[in-house]
């Protein structure tokens, strides 16, 4: 059981040597594309929730602007879904 253990450790370290780790300024370059994108990505989002949010409080309060927004987004959609549609495909 030792023998075994010990082997398998044997053959982790080797594999460890065998490894490319990145260089600091790569882990720090990719670090900060990561984060980057994560805060972009959360202002956008973040954005998107204000949005809706601001537009149901509008909306519960006036049905009427829901309603016009509503029927607004789903001719945008039959418009959109009508386009792509006729596209040829590749």
């Amino acid at each position: 059981m030792i023998d075994g253990l010990r082997e398998y450790l044997e053959g982790v370290n080797s594999e460890m040597k065998k490894v490319v780790w990145p260089t600091n300024e790569d882990t720090r370059h990719l670090s900060t594309v990561v984060l980057t994108t994560l805060i972009v990505s959360s202002i956008v989002l973040g954005a998107i929730v204000l949005f809706f949010t601001e537009l149901f409080r509008i909306g519960l309060a006036q049905p009427a602007i829901l309603l016009g927004v509503m029927v607004l987004a789903a001719i945008v959609g039959l418009i959109y879904a009508r386009m792509s549609s006729q596209r040829p495909s590749l």
